[in-house]
């Protein structure tokens, strides 16, 4: 009996989304057959950013990276560009502060946002609309966000206003709704992929055209490093110790526990203290890159910076406060290698010509991995904390082999870098 009510209610969401989604699809369809094509002319100065998370606007340092580059650009084409940014009524004050123009997204069903976004385009003229497309729209982070977005490039350019989808990752198990949406955006969207797995997979869910690019992020600049910093790293060059980044976070493991946590912490103490033991002349530079409370990377890196303290053969330095993406990315580039569970470090590692070792969540590392046809042994699974033996064996490996990973990344950044400027190429 309750084997059969479980039967029944999966039946009972499975036809609840299908339902749904018709609505959306009807809602469309009904919405795209009044838009009435009307080019926006070159000389607006308005351009509209949908961003990553609709209530933080920039919940992550990458998302920081990714629009800080986008603004880069769009200020180096036309200084007077006046920024309307996306966002829920509780965002409103963030993106002010920020300077810019808040458009409120109301919540709605997810059918009446066709409506909604064929009103904003035809009483705005946007000369175009940027979607930040990071990791959210293969559906990981649930359905509404990439569906919305999509209809939003969709009517843009039904409307006459460019849609450009910043270049997205695509993990290897998308919500199968969003096949509809793909196929169903008009051809003239420009529907950016950062990397070649990613657009592959794209390429088999969907028959939609995209580009392949790299990660928007290798086009910021980077900013300025603080002085106890700068201070520290000049001490341990002095003494010709190897300097490693590390990065370490709850989101490893989806909805982390406190004995997950645990877990994390001890493991890469462990690790790192058999890796001193074999490579005595390291000195680690502890980096939170994510400073979203109990996701945030100190849970984990303030007890492993505790516990490093213990060992009085261990250098190590914790990077306190809060720090902008561009001023990260200069961290990064005083290292010799880093170690890191934030694909955004890892960017602005390797943007920076620093070879990254990856302790990967999701499967979205591969992809960046091959831009620069670096091997995957070298991106770890969460397996690897339950033998912190093996941990750091692979630490030591690493270390081993940066002058030669270091040539490698340096060999293929400029193709990189290339392709990162097509984001922004129509």
């Amino acid at each position: 009996m309750n084997d059969m009510k479980c039967i029944f209610g999966i039946l009972k969401k499975k036809l609840r989304n299908i339902r749904k989604i018709l609505s959306v699809h009807r809602a469309w369809n009904r919405v795209s057959k009044k838009i009435t094509y009307k080019k926006i002319p070159n000389t607006s100065t308005r351009i509209l950013i949908f961003p990553c998370d609709l209530r933080t606007i920039v919940g992550s340092i990458g998302d920081n990276a990714m629009l800080n580059s986008l603004l880069d650009h769009n200020k180096n084409l036309n200084p007077d560009i006046v920024v309307h940014m996306l966002c829920r009524d509780s965002a409103v004050e963030i993106v002010k502060n920020k300077g810019f123009e808040a458009v409120v997204l109301p919540w709605l069903g997810l059918n009446q946002f066709p409506e909604f976004f064929s009103q904003l385009f035809a009483s705005n003229e946007y000369a175009e609309l940027f979607i930040l497309g990071a990791d959210i729209m293969d559906g990981y982070y649930g359905l509404d966000h990439p569906a919305m977005a999509l209809m939003a490039a969709d009517i843009a350019v039904k409307h006459g206003t460019n849609a450009t989808i910043l270049g997205a990752s695509f993990n290897n198990h998308p919500q199968p709704e969003l096949a509809r949406f793909f196929n169903k955006i008009d051809a003239r969207v420009r529907l950016n992929m950062r990397d070649q797995t990613s657009f592959e997979r794209l390429a088999a869910f969907s028959k939609v055209s995209a580009t392949l690019v790299a990660d928007a992020a290798f086009m910021l600049k980077p900013g300025n490093v603080p002085k106890d910093v700068e201070n520290w790293v000049g001490k341990q060059r002095s003494e010709n110790r190897i300097l490693l980044g590390i990065n370490v976070h709850p989101m490893l493991i989806k909805k982390a526990s406190e004995s997950d946590v645990a877990k994390l912490v001890s493991s890469t103490v462990q690790a790192l203290n058999l890796t001193q033991s074999e490579r005595s002349n390291l000195s680690y530079l502890l980096i939170p890159h994510d400073y979203r409370g109990e996701d945030g990377d100190a849970r984990c890196l303030k007890p492993i910076f505790e516990q490093l303290k213990n060992n009085n053969s261990i250098r190590c330095f914790y990077l306190e406060g809060e720090h902008a993406a561009a001023d990260l990315k200069a961290i990064a580039g005083l290292l010799d290698g880093v170690i890191t569970g934030r694909m955004h470090l890892a960017i602005a590692s390797l943007g920076m010509g620093v070879p990254v070792l990856s302790l990967t969540y999701q499967d979205k590392f591969e992809g960046l991995y091959r831009h620069f046809d670096l091997p995957k042994s070298l991106l770890l699974s969460i397996e690897y904390f339950d033998e912190p033996e093996k941990l750091a064996d692979q630490f030591i490996r690493f270390v081993d082999d940066l002058d030669s990973l270091r040539q490698q990344v340096k060999d293929k950044k400029p193709k990189v870098i290339e392709l990162s400027e097509k984001n922004f190429i129509s």
